[in-house]
């Protein structure tokens, strides 16, 4: 939540740079003013794509040259079938890497023009975003960084310092009770869960709940401080919280009524392999319980309330502000009408509506060029029948006038009798 202190806009804008600050001017809270910038990103992107003029501004280019990657850290099932590739493959792939890293860096010192630049461009990529590579820059670099940090005008970039796989893929499974006997598995829409179901593609899309429970599978609960603060929200039953697990509530165990006691419990997850015989398995993975990852608590449990009060994630009693403006009252409008959506869905289907109108546009243009054209080619045709008809009359008359002339040429010259009489016998031809 942003604190409004009282100071002058261009204030608040230099200490935290952000368009939120507009907020209050336009009757909206922080969480309304979060979503209306992001459903601008959405309007701008959609007309990107449908309109011309839009593509060729500016703010096509920065909305993809911001985008960051489509790699995500959840599996999709085509990650499966890549985990049945030969042995020898996944092999000559590390030594691949083995190569790259120890071998191809000594051929830089081969004085071979060619060789050296193999090098650089198997080896420098690399090196540029290795973190102990550029671990030591100049002081006036970092203090020129610094200035600017809070515009995140640039992003610094690093790797993964620990990595799921090796060993397993620890993820977190959160599990419900009324009796604290039988327990329920909690699914997620998109993160591992259930042996027997995939993950979805999700791309463009990145469910950041999702994606934090697969960071706080690497380590203990108290280093990610907000899974408590998830697991008081689950059960007090609040539904902006339900909807970034179930978008659709009767995929959600406990919709008619919240769990009394919550649990969570740390497994290791690993692709499921092909039968001997060839056929697919039931499953897509398989797993083994490691340990209790969160202890089991109840509403008002006292070791909850302390870890809530530890980490500053009590509940305050706050007097939410409920505005009749219009921005306001559509983006309410919105929101009711999509969530019910998951976030593929939502961002598949902007994508396919504006394939859809490109593909109308295209169409509709060629078919009215397609009627222009026959009209302009009968023309054409016509223009180019007349030429060669004309020139075929001038033809037929050259030939009558040499016969005329050749016939001429060959009478002998007489008296006027003889031509008389030639002209008697022309007459009676006629």
């Amino acid at each position: 939540m942003l604190k409004y202190m009282g100071k002058p806009l261009l204030e608040q804008l230099w200490d935290s740079p952000t368009f939120l600050w507009l907020g209050p001017k336009l009757g909206l809270d922080t969480q309304q003013g979060m979503e209306l910038i992001c459903l601008l990103g959405i309007i701008l992107s959609f007309g990107a794509m449908v309109f011309e003029t839009l593509r060729d501004s500016l703010v096509f280019f920065f909305l993809w040259t911001l985008y960051l990657s489509v790699y995500q850290c959840i599996p999709t099932p085509v990650a499966w079938f890549a985990h049945q590739l030969p042995d020898w493959f996944q092999k000559l792939s590390v030594v691949g890497t083995y190569i790259i890293e120890i071998a191809v860096p000594f051929l830089f010192f081969i004085p071979l023009r060619r060789l050296q630049l193999f090098s650089f461009y198997l080896q420098v990529p690399f090196t540029y975003i290795e973190y102990d590579a550029n671990s030591r820059l100049w002081p006036a670099v970092r203090k020129m960084y610094e200035a600017v940090d809070r515009y995140q005008l640039v992003n610094s970039y690093g790797l993964f310092r620990s990595m799921t796989g090796i060993g397993g893929r620890p993820e977190v499974v959160l599990e419900g009770s009324y009796d604290k006997e039988t327990w329920t598995e909690i699914d997620f829409m998109y993160k591992p869960g259930n042996v027997s179901i995939t993950t979805p593609i999700v791309i463009p899309h990145q469910p950041r709940l999702d994606w934090q429970m697969w960071f706080a599978a690497l380590g203990p609960h108290t280093r990610s401080p907000w899974f408590s603060s998830l697991v008081q929200r689950l059960l007090q039953g609040k539904k902006d919280v339900i909807e970034l697990i179930q978008a659709d509530g009767f995929k959600y165990p406990f919709s008619k009524s919240p769990p009394t006691f919550i649990r969570a419990k740390l497994y290791k997850y690993w692709y499921t392999l092909v039968n001997k015989d060839g056929s697919l398995p039931q499953n897509w993975w398989r797993r083994q319980y490691v340990e209790e990852f969160f202890p089991t608590v109840f509403l008002g449990d006292p070791n909850l309330e302390s870890m809530l009060s530890h980490y500053g994630l009590k509940d305050r009693v706050s007097t939410k502000r409920i505005s009749d403006a219009f921005l306001p009252t559509i983006l309410r409008t919105l929101r009711e009408n999509v969530q019910t959506l998951t976030g593929p869905q939502f961002v598949w289907s902007l994508f396919c509506s504006g394939a859809a109108i490109c593909l109308l546009k295209g169409f509709f243009s060629s078919t009215r060029s397609n009627k222009h054209k026959p009209v302009f080619e009968t023309k054409k045709s016509k223009g180019k029948d007349t030429g060669s008809g004309m020139a075929k009359n001038e033809q037929v008359k050259k030939k009558a006038d040499r016969s005329q002339e050749s016939l001429e040429a060959k009478q002998p010259e007489s008296s006027e009798g003889g031509f008389a009489d030639s002209d008697k016998s022309t007459k009676k031809r006629k």
